[in-house]
């Protein structure tokens, strides 16, 4: 009895421990989210040379290239084509000897910003600076910095993540739950997922495997993306004050207290147009012209001539008789 007992304890242990097998998430460290410092192309900007140089420069100045120039001396006069060349290469040679010197002033910046918002964030939070990125706007003499913020268990690298022989429904509940969010998931389309990978977080999982098995996908209150112009701000320090306050204030209450979530739907597969009358005559002559005959229509029989009547017959003039003379007395 005892030596039964033991065998159906192994075997309910071995069960248990092949379906946890088949989900595995491991936990993320005590640094879970290494924030990405990106530096973009520096912006340039085109100065003309004036008698009296500017004796101060705004503080902004060290992430742009800028190339001096003599005004034109004919105002409104257009460059010929040799002057725009030679311009444009001077510029471009001047971004390469400057470039080197704006990534490390950009990447000194980056790291005072992070340094600031780390300084400030409580243990407590449930969110992390995910990437913070620096580089030229769509106006070239103009510098953007952006801050991107995100769910702390969402986007944690995890060393590791598999996922074996699971419907594809319990995955993406076992990721959503380690990650801290809410899910739906439509009841159409439910594939088997085998999948494996070292070095990643949740969200990366759940994009990889939907996208691989035509669903799209859509997070909700998960991250949220600031974008702060260089050349809106008076100094540096008031432009780091906007951004620390900004992430604390807005990005922070809210991922602290807001609920989060991501929907799945499944991906429709695009339909062909419906077939107009004009496409029907098109394919008729495609037809043709790939030596297909069209069905031959019988032509009716050809009417008889109508009949001639012939003219008619003019009847000759009647003389009248002539009248006889009486005989005179």
């Amino acid at each position: 009895m005892a030596k039964l007992l033991s065998l159906l304890l192994s075997a309910g242990l071995a069960l248990m421990l092949c379906g946890c097998r088949k989900a595995a998430v491991e936990a993320y460290s005590a640094t879970p989210v290494q924030t990405a410092l990106v530096t973009g192309e520096p912006a340039f900007l085109f100065r003309q040379v004036k008698e009296s140089k500017e004796t101060e420069q705004p503080w902004y100045r060290e992430f742009q290239v800028v190339m001096d120039q003599k005004a034109p001396e004919a105002p409104g006069k257009a460059e010929d084509a040799d002057a725009e060349k030679d311009k444009t290469g001077a510029l471009d040679a001047l971004i390469a000897e400057r470039k080197p010197a704006i990534a490390q002033a950009s990447a000194t910046l980056l790291e005072e910003v992070r340094n600031a918002i780390q300084a400030k964030r409580k243990p407590s939070d449930n969110w992390s600076v995910v990437r913070l990125s620096i580089g030229r706007a769509k106006r070239p003499s103009e510098t953007l910095l952006q801050v991107e913020v995100g769910l702390t268990r969402l986007y944690a690298q995890r060393p590791a993540i598999a996922l074996n022989d699971m419907l594809m429904e319990l995955c993406v509940a076992k990721l959503s739950r380690e990650a801290g969010i809410t899910y739906s998931f439509p009841r159409a389309h439910n594939p088997v997922v085998n999948w494996r990978e070292t070095n990643v977080s949740a969200r990366q999982a759940l994009e990889t495997l939907l996208r691989a098995h035509n669903f799209d996908y859509q997070f909700m209150n998960a991250s949220y993306t600031y974008t702060y112009k260089l050349q809106a701000f008076p100094t540096r320090g008031a432009f780091s004050d906007a951004v620390v306050h900004d992430v604390l204030e807005k990005g922070g209450d809210t991922l602290n207290k807001g609920v989060s979530g991501v929907k799945v739907t499944l991906r429709e597969t695009p339909k062909e147009p419906p077939v107009v009358a004009a496409d029907k005559e098109k394919d008729k002559g495609k037809g043709k012209a790939k030596g297909k005959k069209p069905a031959t229509v019988p032509s009716a029989a050809p009417a008889p001539p109508p009949e001639k009547t012939p003219a008619p017959v003019p009847e000759p003039e009647k003389t009248p008789a002539p009248v006889p003379k009486k005989n005179e007395k």
